[in-house]
């Protein structure tokens, strides 16, 4: 577990840094609490929507009896649990004693074994180090410091006097300072101010932030860049749309590989390598998809197939005289889909009860494509009953089946290995968050394939 305190002087845009974080680890698939320590209580407001958070010591203030971690945090933007510790009346009292006195109270509420976090993220009031605001350091709740600057003279000058109050610490096995945060302001000859800051107290600087106004339009509704921002893209993908490099290639077989772009950045933010790998073998043709993580801690996808073929095979016959057969019998459902609406419903009806045929039928398709999840046969053949051609194909890997025909055009029928399916009508989350979403931490690899048989 990761517990790092963000220090800096007051307006210098740690809440806001420390707050983008928070996003950025919890987009990565990382479970984050983030603890305002400031009397404002506004550490957490750009994760909650723009609703401030009642802070532990006006509950405290409140109430004669202790709360409940329910009580004091909320859940904000990708499941990071936020916490204010707030302050005494204004004009009275000490808000370092408050921090100390929040920091008993979460320990008396197991916290940490509770929610069980990989982050801990500490804004901390820290143009003064004092008793209190010190806490995160001394006391062993934050193990890493990072001080938020720019290039001008105040803020480097309080990131001096904290930097100087944690090397006081530093015989004691305290937290130590992990980097500077550069954050612009665009004042003359701010990078070299801050780097010539960094060299002469042996600090990197672990992050630069530009000046944008991008950041001040999301916070003025209440989020992140990282929540507000969005990336889309067409139906079915990008990468279909997508060009390919050849990495090898024969008579048999040849493999083509997909990797991030400029391009691909604008729908999908991940770095990702896919190779898809085509293959004759007699009378098949093979198709393996490979996605790689190389660079990320984690990144998130579906991936399909969207093959089809000529139905009825041969002129003069009719479709209906073709049918779809499962290598085992099934009972399934089949998802409702709502193209007006956009999406797919919760909604499922029957489709198989303990059977492995059907016969094509254009009423079949008459709404959109039907859509089967979670069968467990390993082909589905498509069969005549006036001839004895045969074409199966055959998965693995996959968790949902797609069969679409088109009642405009016909002629054709696609047999469509998913995993994963389009999003349901009322889904507003992260894309992380989809159902059969596919997750790979860094190093990490996934495979699925399909394969066309004929028989002529």
């Amino acid at each position: 577990m990761k517990k790092i305190a963000i220090y800096g002087k007051g307006g210098i845009g740690k809440s806001t840094m420390t707050s983008h974080l928070a996003a950025a680890l919890a987009s990565l698939g990382y479970k984050v609490i983030q603890i305002g320590c400031d009397p404002k209580a506004d550490s957490t407001i750009n994760l909650l929507g723009g609703h401030p958070l009642e802070p532990v010591m006006n509950y405290l203030r409140e109430h004669d009896e202790y709360p409940t971690l329910d009580e004091i945090m909320k859940v904000g933007f990708g499941g990071i649990h936020c916490i204010e510790t707030g302050g005494p009346t204004p004009g009275i009292g000490c808000a370092g004693r408050g921090i100390i006195a929040t920091f008993n109270l979460l320990e008396d509420l197991d916290l940490i074994e509770q929610v069980q976090p990989d982050v801990i993220l500490f804004d901390v009031l820290g143009d003064v180090v004092c008793g209190g605001f010190a806490a995160p350091i001394r006391e062993g709740y934050a193990d890493e410091i990072l001080i938020v600057t720019s290039g001008e003279k105040m803020a480097l000058y309080a990131a001096n006097n904290i930097n100087t109050a944690v090397n006081n610490f530093k015989d004691r096995s305290y937290a130590q300072v992990r980097g500077l945060i550069l954050n612009r302001r665009n004042v003359p000859s701010e990078e070299e101010k801050v780097k010539a800051f960094a060299n002469e107290n042996h600090l990197s600087i672990v992050c630069d932030v530009p000046r944008s106004d991008e950041i001040n339009e999301w916070e003025d509704q209440g989020k992140t860049v990282i929540e507000g921002r969005t990336y889309e893209m067409n139906q079915h993908g990008f990468s279909r749309n997508s060009t390919y490099e050849i990495v090898e290639s024969d008579d048999t077989h040849v493999i083509f590989h997909l990797s991030d772009s400029e391009e691909t950045k604008k729908m999908y933010p991940y770095a990702f390598d896919l190779y898809v790998t085509y293959t004759l073998a007699g009378n098949s043709l093979k198709a393996a998809f490979k996605v790689e993580n190389n660079k990320e801690d984690h990144i998130y996808f579906q991936i399909g197939g969207h093959p089809a073929f000529t139905c009825p095979f041969l002129e003069g016959e009719a479709a209906n005289d073709y049918y779809i057969e499962f290598s085992e019998n099934e009972t399934l459902s089949q998802k409702v889909i709502y193209p007006a609406r956009g999406g797919m419903s919760h909604e499922t009806k029957p489709f198989f009860e303990n059977e492995r045929r059907f016969f094509i039928r254009q009423a079949l398709f008459n709404s959109d494509a039907i859509v089967i999840p979670h069968f467990k046969s390993e082909s589905v053949s498509l069969k005549s009953l006036v001839n004895d051609k045969v074409l199966t194909f055959h998965m693995h890997g996959f968790d949902h089946l797609g069969l679409w025909t088109s009642k405009h055009t016909g002629g054709l029928l696609a047999i469509e290995p998913w995993v994963g399916h389009t999003d349901y009508v009322d889904f507003h989350g992260e894309f992380k968050d989809k159902e059969s979403i596919v997750t790979l931490k860094k190093g990490e690899s996934f495979s699925c394939d399909f394969a066309i048989e004929i028989k002529q």
